[in-house]
């Protein structure tokens, strides 16, 4: 038998590690409920109720300084552009908006049809989708509700009578089909020409059209233009039928006469108090079964009580950070954020990169400039070459906003290439490859060179 000595070196993870980096990483509308999923499993622990909490003076005291140094346009969950004037544009779901579903059955109360359709029609009405397409099967329909496909027919046809045109199309050709006739110009050769070249209308390409057809591009621009008029998405003009969902930001910066204050949101997540009973049975009982159980408990509980500081603590101090850093974000608006990486962070705080990540995922913070995501701070950085020939770091933001002043400006009957974009970038100092402006423009929705081409 052969005996030796193995030396290697293992790394474990401690529980407490472990916890702390899980309740780190939960947004506080997730900590309510993991706090109360661990009531279950420990007796020692209770929770106040966070409309209890509300109640401490303490937090009513921060939750009306919060109201009073807030804007008036408290909305959630904005989306937003950068330009030049800090515009920031953003769209809100009004809960009392009406829904494409309610729209279309109000018209239906005013024509005539069988008593026996309106279980169908409703049906049709639920199977629209946010664009307002039908997305059903008329098949499924007619074993559904024992109805023949020549009435299921009559039945869509009519909730695609209503308003606005287009509705209830089964895909983007009938959609557009169905608004040339309320309009009263779809011909047969009209028809024809968008069933043969839909995909090529799509993409702008009316060269290619004038080819495959053998029309004037007078004829196939005055066709396209026509089209372009019409509204792809007709259902997108009405509210979802879907609950809106509102996000509640973790933390709030108010911007006083002192500077910044840092309020977290722990108002809205339940208190843990420890329970009395269990707490003097702990220390009066004489079994020890139930001593050490209830010690263990007690343990555990302290701990968790230590992580939830722990991460009250840590965002703050990333908070903090991202105030320094971002000082004139701020004041000044959003079209200030400087380049920034979550390692930046990390180095200042003395903590791991990992940590930084875990804690601004699915975290909001509220200002006055509006509601964001905590990795919106974090922007890559691109180098910039100044006249003097020295070299200066600028976000991506502001690549974006060249790139699309460059194509606002540009020839549309000749829109520049991606290679051309670049060119004229780094002609303003901007060191960004074909490559990279690809995949800003991508990202910033905007077409090729044949989608933006006009004839």
């Amino acid at each position: 038998m052969d005996f030796g000595l193995n030396i290697e070196q293992k790394q474990i993870t401690s529980y407490k590690t472990i916890l702390s980096s899980e309740i780190l990483q939960i947004p506080y509308t997730d900590l309510e409920h993991y706090l109360y999923e661990q009531t279950l499993d420990n007796p020692i622990l209770d929770i106040m109720p966070a409309y209890q909490n509300n109640d401490d003076p303490a937090v009513l005291e921060i939750n009306q300084r919060i109201s009073s140094h807030d804007e008036p346009d408290r909305y959630h969950g904005r989306n937003f552009e950068s330009s030049n004037n800090d515009t920031v544009n953003w769209v809100e779901t009004q809960e009392n908006q009406e829904t494409l579903q309610n729209h279309l059955w109000s018209q239906l109360l005013t024509r005539f049809w069988p008593n026996n359709w309106e279980i169908p029609l409703r049906y049709i009405l639920d199977s629209l989708d946010e664009k307002g397409y039908f997305i059903d099967s008329l098949k499924l329909l007619t074993k559904q509700y024992s109805i023949s496909i020549d009435q299921a027919e009559e039945m869509l046809t009519l909730v695609q009578s209503l308003n606005p045109a287009g509705i209830g199309a089964r895909n983007l050709e009938e959609c557009l089909c169905l608004q040339l006739s309320r309009q009263g110009i779809l011909t047969s050769d009209f028809q024809t020409f968008i069933h043969s070249n839909l995909n090529l209308i799509i993409k702008n390409q009316l060269a290619a059209i004038t080819r495959n057809t053998g029309l004037p591009l007078s004829t196939v621009k005055n066709y396209f233009n026509i089209i372009q008029s019409l509204n792809p998405w007709p259902g997108a003009l009405f509210s979802s039928s879907e609950k809106t969902l509102y996000i509640t930001p973790d933390v709030t910066v108010i911007n006083t006469e002192n500077g910044f204050e840092i309020q977290l949101n722990d108002s809205i997540i339940p208190k843990i108090i420890f329970n009395d009973y269990y707490i003097k049975l702990y220390e009066e009982s004489e079994n020890n079964e139930v001593h050490d159980y209830l010690q263990k408990k007690i343990q555990q509980a302290k701990l968790l009580e230590q992580c939830i500081q722990q991460r009250y603590s840590t965002l703050t101090s990333i908070i903090k950070t991202l105030l320094n850093m971002q000082q004139e974000f701020f004041h000044n608006g959003p079209s200030y954020l400087k380049p920034l990486k979550q390692s930046d962070v990390a180095d200042i705080l003395g903590i791991h990169v990992s940590t930084i990540s875990r804690a601004c995922n699915q975290k909001y913070l509220r200002c006055s400039w509006g509601t964001f995501q905590l990795n919106h701070f974090f922007v890559r950085a691109a180098s910039v070459t100044k006249s003097d020939s020295t070299t200066s770091l600028v976000t991506t933001l502001d690549v974006k906003q060249a790139l699309c002043t460059l194509i606002e400006q540009e020839d549309k009957s000749k829109p520049y290439s991606d290679r051309i974009l670049a060119e004229l970038l780094s002609q303003q100092g901007f060191q960004i490859s074909r490559r990279t402006i690809t995949k800003y423009r991508k990202e910033l929705s905007i077409p090729g060179t044949t989608g933006r081409k006009i004839y």
